[in-house]
């Protein structure tokens, strides 16, 4: 019995998931202008997908 080794680990698919401000607003239990002020005044950081505005978690856990 071989286990196959998953090219996918966790890290990799933390650093994958993607969250929208409204979904990162609900993660942390803040407002929606709180968010957008840390990213436009702090440096919080984001990841710009065309028009939207994204945030990986565990990047904005390591920034917090």
């Amino acid at each position: 019995n071989e286990k196959r080794m998953n090219p996918m680990s966790d890290n990799t698919l933390d650093m994958l998931q993607l969250l929208s401000e409204r979904e990162m607003t609900k993660v942390l239990g803040i407002k929606y202008s709180m968010i957008r002020k840390m990213r436009i005044e702090d440096g919080l950081p984001f990841v710009s997908l065309g028009k939207k505005i994204m945030y990986r978690p565990r990047t904005v856990q390591k920034w917090l």
